[in-house]
């Protein structure tokens, strides 16, 4: 599940300027924490957003996995 990464990611900016790369996906996904699990309105993505969801995901996850490997 994705959480508030927000304010680490800008930390890791601040060191490794190539993370601003993934700031988008991870300011689109962000919400995705909260908001189907406590919803106030629509209980499910659409499919647009799922399918624009697992390309962010993607993106973080060949980024991240670049910089460990």
């Amino acid at each position: 599940m994705v959480k508030n990464y927000m304010l680490p990611h800008e930390e890791c900016i601040d060191i490794t300027p190539s993370f601003s790369d993934i700031f988008e996906d991870c300011i689109f996904l962000n919400p995705f924490a909260t908001l189907f699990r406590y919803p106030e309105g629509e209980l499910m993505p659409s499919v647009e957003e799922v399918e624009k969801a697992i390309t962010a995901s993607s993106r973080i996850m060949e980024f991240v996995t670049g910089k460990i490997s």
